[in-house]
């Protein structure tokens, strides 16, 4: 088994990462929004069906365009985006379980009498006095 120390230090990398991963959720996020919002408003015939079923009833489309991408281009790009949603959503309960996690940690390491993160000494005896 790791030393002690190195199990701490590897609990307290593990806190700083859980700490810091609203944020970076937050903004991944936001910038599938943003890429969501760009290409529905500047990249129609990628993202949004109903504009390419629009232009195909208008006949503006090439024949060779209209054939490859008028249902499976804007389709397609949606999946992406819906693909790329889950893997956020995923990494947001990954999260959870890692703060979960540590929490049990924490708990564990009151009841055993060790040094807890804020380097306070609670002894076994003392914590079940507590009780």
């Amino acid at each position: 088994m790791p030393a002690p120390d190195r199990l701490r230090r590897h609990v307290e990398k593990r806190r700083r990462i859980v700490r810091a991963f609203p944020i970076a959720g937050g903004g991944l996020l936001l910038l599938l929004s943003a890429t969501e919002g760009w290409l529905l408003s500047t990249k129609p015939l990628f993202a949004n069906p109903l504009h390419v079923a629009e232009r195909v009833r208008a006949d503006t489309l090439a024949p060779g365009t209209q054939a490859l991408m008028a249902a499976m281009l804007p389709v397609m790009v949606q999946l992406c985006m819906l693909l790329a949603l889950a893997v956020v959503v995923f990494a947001f309960a990954a999260w959870s379980n890692e703060r979960k996690c540590l929490e049990l940690i924490d708990y564990l390491d009151d009841q055993v009498g060790m040094e807890n993160r804020s380097g306070e000494n609670v002894s076994v005896g003392e914590h079940l006095d507590a009780q």
